[in-house]
């Protein structure tokens, strides 16, 4: 994907109203797009350690601050593609087993809303 069209994506999702009063979702983007920009793939542990400022004890099941708001910037973006975004010809997701940003034509969708939206 060219930088350009991504860097351009990614700047429009901030202005959108379900990230409203979303500074650490916000955040948590902001951090997938650069380390997405910088060809890095990012683990749980990263996220934890560089976004969250977790440390080094930092032991995943018994601190679940990664996933629950990785699924919280999955459903803010489902919640942006059901009603401001239904026009858009590109979906940005973050597959399931991932913590990379990933853009997809809206029939190749596979967050749950944007099926459900896809279908109509």
């Amino acid at each position: 994907m060219d930088r350009t069209f991504f860097f351009f994506f990614y700047f429009k999702l901030f202005n959108i109203q379900v990230f409203t009063n979303k500074e650490v979702l916000k955040g948590l983007l902001s951090y997938l797009y650069e380390s997405s920009k910088n060809g890095l793939t990012v683990k749980e542990m990263d996220i934890a350690f560089d976004y969250f400022k977790r440390s080094s004890e930092f032991i995943p099941g018994d601190d679940t601050i990664v996933r629950v708001n990785i699924y919280k910037l999955r459903s803010l973006l489902d919640a942006y593609y059901l009603e401001e975004g239904k026009k858009d010809s590109i979906v940005l997701e973050i597959p399931k087993g991932s913590y990379s940003l990933k853009f997809v034509g809206k029939g190749q969708a596979t967050g749950k809303n944007i099926r459900k939206r896809t279908r109509n």
